[in-house]
């Protein structure tokens, strides 16, 4: 475990108690309830550059997303034969 996760909370508040002082610090149940839409910006690294270079070399290799699969099912296959 992590210093954070063994600490006491602040105050000596336990969680649902924090969490009903964060859901009325956003407006209360009601507010929460009201929401219609939630916008969230950010933004994503999804891998390296060549990442789309790998995926087209290994489409064409027909080993789909996920390579570690693919070379297990053709290390299956040479067991069986």
């Amino acid at each position: 475990m992590s210093e954070a996760e063994t600490k006491a909370p602040p105050g000596g508040l336990n969680a649902a108690q924090i969490l009903d002082k964060h859901v009325a610090a956003r407006g209360g149940l009601q507010g929460w309830r009201a929401v219609q839409t939630l916008t969230v910006a950010g933004k994503l690294d999804a891998g390296t550059g060549d990442s789309v270079a790998r995926s087209e070399i290994l489409a064409r290799q027909g080993t789909g997303a996920s390579a570690k699969r693919a070379a297990a099912a053709a290390q299956a296959r040479s067991s069986d034969r």
